[in-house]
């Protein structure tokens, strides 16, 4: 009988294509728990569940880490536009929660926030820039799933 199963865990990926052209790969390998191992090029690390529903809190769960993906994003976009224009914000926090309303509609909510005071013009110039990153276009279009089970 032939294994049509994948044969390491570096079969097994997630690909992101935009127009045939690949942005992002990401390979999650679960071997026989909730924890999976995750790879993005030459970086590894865990994700998990929290304790409560079952997981061992190993590592962030895969919403976290979609979070941390769009505050690191914003955070990351607004030095280097701070930069470009020559000012300085000083520190940069981003927080971003998923929050689920009384009628089950889902939605994130995101706090930027600089160590120094900013000009109106540079508060709207962070405003445009976290509508704009990558990840915040891609969490708010309707996107196609591929889903191929082999």
């Amino acid at each position: 009988m032939t294994n049509l199963g994948p044969q390491t865990k570096d079969d097994i990926e997630v690909i992101v294509d935009v127009r045939d052209q690949i942005v992002a790969r990401v390979t999650a390998w679960n071997p026989d728990d909730i924890v999976c191992d995750i790879r993005v090029g030459r970086h590894r690390f865990n994700a998990d569940d929290p304790t409560l529903p079952g997981g061992s809190d190993a590592g962030p769960s895969a919403t976290e880490l979609v979070l941390s993906g769009l505050a690191t994003e914003a955070a990351q976009q607004v030095r280097m536009a701070a930069k470009t224009g020559g000012w300085d914000p000083g520190d940069i926090y981003v927080h971003c929660r998923l929050v689920r309303d009384t009628g089950g509609v889902l939605r994130i909510e995101r706090d930027i926030r600089m160590q120094r005071q900013l000009l109106a013009e540079q508060r709207q110039a962070v405003l445009t820039i976290a509508a704009t990153v990558p990840l915040a276009d891609l969490l708010g279009a309707s996107i196609e799933i591929a889903t191929t089970v082999w």
